[in-house]
């Protein structure tokens, strides 16, 4: 038990050490902007209800900082030794460690974009891929293939294609 308490005090002094609140409080903006259009998907969502929602959630997020901080410390003292969390409590007091700390709002924003460009290359090639199989499996029983062709990468999420419901003839 004592191990485990000297752990978590070695964690905490980690996720002090990188910052974890400041970087939290930083990518807050990025989370709401992605937050934003899921809330305009919602039935019945007005602007008005979004932007109150949204001022409640970063009022809330930012007094919870510090018992997400805590929470973060947990998982830390239990994935490493301590040994790992005296390396990397170092590690952050370092300069590099220091000028990894001050760019992590730029590479959880840079790191996202990409995240989602990459995301968005995949499914379209994907979707290609599966509606020129389609294709050509109800080109050889007469079939007129569904349309789909896939967004480019900043056009914004790929189309959603429902394939055809099979036939009493074709097994499903």
């Amino acid at each position: 038990m004592a191990d485990d308490q000297g752990r978590l005090a070695l964690a905490r002094q980690v996720v002090e050490a990188m910052h974890a609140t400041d970087t939290m409080r930083q990518a807050l903006p990025l989370m709401m902007a992605n937050m934003k259009p899921m809330l305009d998907r919602q039935p019945g969502t007005t602007e008005k209800f979004r932007d109150l929602f949204m001022a409640r959630f970063l009022e809330k997020a930012n007094t919870e900082l510090d018992q997400f901080a805590g929470e973060i410390a947990q998982i830390y003292a239990q994935q490493f030794s301590e040994e790992d969390l005296k390396n990397l409590i170092a590690f952050y007091e370092s300069p590099t460690g220091k000028n990894l700390v001050s760019k992590q709002a730029i590479l959880i924003a840079a790191s996202s974009a990409a995240g989602r460009q990459w995301g968005m290359k995949v499914a379209g090639e994907a979707l290609q891929q599966y509606a020129d199989e389609l294709a050509k499996a109800q080109a050889s029983d007469g079939a007129v293939p569904f349309p789909a062709t896939p967004a480019a990468p900043d056009a914004g999420p790929p189309p959603v294609v429902t394939p055809p419901k099979p036939s009493a003839a074709q097994p499903g």
